[in-house]
């Protein structure tokens, strides 16, 4: 199946971002915000119905892709869907016609067809067909006074007439759902029969619901196949398809409320996780030598301590901690980076404090040259994501914290491309004095829960 159309149209072409003078700030608060000024960021909890209204809307300007848009906002909640607006009534269920065209279903027709597919016109109707011979009447001339009198006792003959078809349910029918959800044996896998029924309905309910053509299914078959062609262990494009559509950090919310602590907040693993980075002393540098002034202007001290929900220290933590290079980019999106530049591992000591240097982050746009850029681009949707750490923190009887810090004077926190900023995990850079090897300072605790 070519991918064309849908998902490989000319792309909106996003302005392309200032450059930063030396030794600003990855996000200079002076700079134009683009919701007005720097406020706190208060992002909407992800299991809210306004996160999810959030993460549909495609962009404002006219370059929306205007028949992606109604797909993607298929969902949008109504006034009707409210239960405590009184004055809310439910509205007709709208008939979902391409221009001109007639639609490709009705689901209040419940006559049967002889396949998967809606019969239309060439469909008869049951009060069409002829009534059956009463017995006053002449049965048609078969040969036999019987036209249906089977075979014969101990005879081999074998009825010429046809079996009938057994009568399908149409694809467009709730019946055929139920029908694909029944399809499930009884020795299926525990999990897979409790959430592959909810699963089937939701996705039947979509297709119905933007009317959705086989071109346009097809297209969706590409553009998946084309997001895991392009993962491997550097990268994975699914899961930044995942991450703008707001699916990623909406599971990172529910999995974390299941464990209500006053742990630290986790935040998405993002897809440019890299395992086996090098473990390295306290005090170590993840920062590879260079001689851009842009390196030597972000240059920061990291410290901290991990801690468990009573306040004591939790001794030989594990920080696996990463993040772009001030081009915004990773290293192993980079060749010209050294291999896992801007990654380490550290153990924390008996105080459960550690240290060590990094870079001030760096805004940066999420990659455009896979499918997750082209559907921000044809939803009108500009792909930045503001300043921030990673980090996975782990420890013998603790259950693991993955998660982000955030630049608090980035321009972004309140309009992250991927949904991802909690308000706990912002926090404020300061200047250091009298330390050649930084020219910032970051200090951040972390709270690990127990298993």
């Amino acid at each position: 199946m070519a991918a064309t159309g849908l998902l490989n149209a000319q792309p909106h072409q996003e302005e392309e971002a200032p450059s930063k003078p030396e030794g600003k700030a990855a996000c200079d608060p002076n700079e134009e915000v683009r919701s007005g000024s720097n406020p706190e960021p208060e992002p909407a909890p992800a299991y809210d119905p306004a996160y999810v209204d959030r993460a549909a809307a495609p962009g404002a300007g006219v370059n929306t892709y205007t028949r992606l848009a109604e797909i993607l906002l298929s969902g949008e909640r109504s006034p009707a869907d409210d239960p405590n607006d009184a004055s809310s009534s439910p509205e007709p269920e709208p008939s979902y016609t391409l221009s001109g065209s007639k639609p490709a279903y009705d689901r209040n027709d419940s006559s049967p067809v002889s396949d998967l597919t809606h019969g239309g016109e060439d469909t008869p109707d049951d009060s069409e067909q002829e009534p059956e011979a009463t017995p006053d009447e002449e049965a048609p001339s078969t040969g036999v006074s019987n036209p249906d009198p089977g075979p014969a006792p101990g005879s081999n003959d074998v009825p010429t007439h046809p079996k009938p078809k057994p009568k399908l349910s149409p694809a467009y029918n709730d019946a055929y759902t139920e029908h694909v959800v029944a399809a499930t044996g009884p020795n299926a896998n525990a999990r897979l029969a409790e959430i592959m029924p909810s699963l089937v309905r939701h996705l039947h309910a979509f297709v119905r619901e933007v009317n959705l053509t086989a071109p346009e299914w097809e297209l969706a078959v590409d553009f998946i196949n084309e997001a895991g062609k392009m993962s491997d262990s550097k990268r994975n494009e699914t899961t930044l398809v995942h991450g703008i559509l707001g699916l990623e950090s909406l599971v990172d919310e529910i999995t974390s409320l299941q464990n209500p602590t006053a742990s630290t907040p986790s935040a998405i693993l993002g897809p440019f996780y890299r395992p086996s980075a090098p473990i390295l002393p306290l005090g170590s540098s993840i920062v590879s030598p260079s001689s851009s002034p842009a390196y030597d202007s972000a240059l920061t001290h990291f410290s901290g301590r991990v801690l468990d929900t009573r306040g004591d220290p939790v001794p030989d933590a594990l920080l696996d901690v990463w993040h772009s290079a001030p081009n915004g980019l990773y290293e192993q999106q980079d060749p010209s980076q050294p291999d896992y530049n801007l990654r380490g591992r550290f153990l924390t000591d008996t105080d459960g404090r550690f240290e060590l240097y990094c870079l001030r982050p760096t805004a940066y746009p999420i990659p455009d040259d896979g499918p997750a850029g082209r559907l921000l681009a044809l939803l009108d949707r500009h792909p930045w994501r503001p300043s921030h750490i990673h980090l996975k923190i782990s420890a013998e009887g603790y259950a693991p914290l993955t998660t982000q810090v955030f630049d608090a004077e980035c321009k972004y926190l309140i309009d992250d491309a991927v949904f991802a900023v909690k308000s706990d995990l912002v926090a404020r850079f300061a200047p250091r004095e009298g330390d050649p090897k930084a020219r910032w300072t970051l200090e951040y605790d972390f709270v690990l829960s127990e298993a």
